[in-house]
């Protein structure tokens, strides 16, 4: 049984992500080189594997109960000047309430990402920030 599950799956394209998905990480691959690091802000990280970027050390999705840990926020603009991140993916910000995933932004990374980044282009609904 298992080889004939082998043999019907094998070269079959990924079924792991939806085909928004795999259009979106395209585009980004387009965009950023995939030798460097990316930060993917408000993002659950889907177009970063399916298009193997590079994340920051610590990869940290911006759920509110994991950036209002005293200290967080700051050890990851640490980390994006150390390892030198020159793009940021985000996705938009829902409007749902202050602490619900997806709505919530974390203040003090925000604020550094509107002063060290520019917008220079979308893939899907994501938009891509450029180091200025």
């Amino acid at each position: 049984m298992l080889l004939r599950v082998i043999k019907q799956e094998l070269f079959l394209p990924p079924r792991f992500f939806e085909p928004e998905v795999i259009t979106r990480a395209t585009t980004l691959s387009s965009l950023i080189p995939r030798n460097q690091p990316v930060f993917f802000y408000n993002d659950m990280g889907n177009e970063m594997v399916a298009g193997q970027f590079l994340p920051i050390k610590p990869w940290a999705y911006t759920f509110p109960w994991y950036m209002e840990i005293p200290g967080l926020q700051e050890r990851i603009i640490s980390a994006i000047e150390a390892d030198k991140v020159q793009w940021v993916v985000a996705k938009p910000f829902g409007n749902e309430g202050y602490y619900v995933p997806g709505s919530y932004r974390p203040q003090i990374i925000e604020a550094y990402i509107q002063s060290h980044f520019s917008f220079i282009a979308t893939a899907g609904d994501l938009t891509v920030l450029e180091r200025l």
